[in-house]
């Protein structure tokens, strides 16, 4: 337990040879010393802070968090917060990284190196401390400059779908789906009044635009979907979509968007991490992978979309907001809602195809490239764990 505590001080102390050491000294706000001092104070907590949750602890039992190692009343409001011990990790995780492989902007600045400095100082828990750069976040934009900020949002590295246009029925499910969306919202059409004026339950927005237009889209994949919002293969329950809903639409600095933002940014980032395992984390297979998330309040609906374009970074872009209309009309029409939800389905097509051919390759080719060069992996950072309140 003392080599396992002493692992950890010098983590605090010094994250890595490749960064900046941490000066515990200089401010006694700073979460790192307040940290440090909470696990001199009490090495149990530090102990179980290291070992991980899928290991058993040195008694033999299983290990509990440090939160729980740390009870409620043991902690007073002068003692760190589960927040501030998480951040420990964060310092951990940025240590495991090679700086060789980081994301070097034109300029010449790491982007992980840019987002640490600023994330190991907030006072709460952002996409930034799971490395994810999402392009609706003002503060990561801040820490950019303009021709910087172009460069990661702008940077492709794989090639958008293109939707089918040849009409096939027995080959091509989606001109029928975009058939019964119609005549499923023509229920709602007919209606007196217009169905989207007054607000309604949230249970009544996933049935009626969620159950009527973005599920339908997707009974021809081989997907289970969940009532927790996820779509996961139904055999090695890979994870491609997350979906979160809610009664009204807030706009971007509604407190619901943030938080929903976050929670769909972390569960798209578990998905495309596991994603890249499933592709033995090789380096030009992952850089092709994208997962999408979807965001519904009321009866509008946005588009998420992340990927892995450069370093360990998660990039995730936001597609323009579509409105459902109360009744059919030309100043919104259904069919931009559509193309939205079809456009998701067939970049998930596009992954899945990544996934299933990651192995079908012309031995001859791959022998003869096994010699010249390694295959190069790039195993993709943990998802920042949220604190749980006290």
């Amino acid at each position: 337990m003392e080599m396992v505590h002493t692992k950890i001080l010098n983590n605090i102390d010094s994250v890595s040879s490749f960064k900046q050491p941490l000066d515990l000294g200089k401010d006694d706000t700073n979460p790192r010393k307040r940290a440090k001092d909470q696990l001199d104070s009490n090495p149990s907590a530090s102990a179980s802070f290291a070992i991980d949750d899928d290991e058993p602890s040195a008694s033999g039992n299983d290990g509990p968090s440090a939160s729980s190692d740390i009870g409620d009343d043991e902690l007073s409001d002068n003692d760190i917060s589960p927040f501030e011990l998480d951040l420990v990790k964060f310092d951990e995780a940025y240590s495991e990284l090679d700086p060789n492989r980081m994301w070097i902007l034109k300029s010449g600045r790491k982007v992980e190196e840019v987002i640490y400095k600023f994330a190991r100082n907030l006072p709460g828990e952002t996409c930034l401390h799971s490395f994810i750069i999402n392009d609706a976040d003002t503060d990561a934009e801040s820490l950019f400059s303009t021709e910087e900020w172009n460069e990661i949002t702008n940077l492709e590295s794989k090639d958008f779908p293109k939707l089918e246009h040849e009409y096939d029925n027995e080959l091509h499910f989606d001109q029928n789906y975009i058939n019964y969306a119609y005549r499923s919202m023509l229920f709602l059409w007919q209606k007196a009044q217009n169905p989207f004026i007054d607000s309604k339950l949230e249970g009544w927005y996933q049935m009626n635009v969620r159950g009527r237009l973005i599920d339908p889209a997707f009974d021809n994949q081989n997907f289970d979907l969940a009532r927790d919002g996820v779509f996961r293969l139904s055999v090695d329950r890979l994870e491609f979509v997350a979906t979160e809903a809610g009664r009204k639409w807030e706009g971007r600095s509604g407190t619901k968007y943030l938080n929903d933002s976050l929670k769909i940014n972390k569960m798209l980032k578990d998905m495309i991490g596991k994603l890249a395992v499933a592709c033995d984390e090789k380096e030009d297979l992952i850089r092709k992978l994208q997962v999408v998330g979807i965001l519904h309040g009321a009866n509008r609906i946005q588009l998420l979309i992340m990927d892995y374009p450069k370093g360990y970074i998660s990039r995730v872009k936001h597609r323009k907001v579509h409105t459902v209309a109360g009744r059919l009309n030309k100043s919104e029409p259904l069919a931009y809602t559509l193309k939205e939800i079809l456009c998701a389905k067939a970049i998930i097509n596009q992954t899945l195809d990544i996934i299933n051919t990651k192995n079908n390759i012309n031995l001859e080719i791959f022998l003869t490239i096994l010699m010249k060069m390694d295959i190069i992996r790039l195993p993709t950072p943990k998802t920042f764990i949220t604190p749980k309140t006290k």
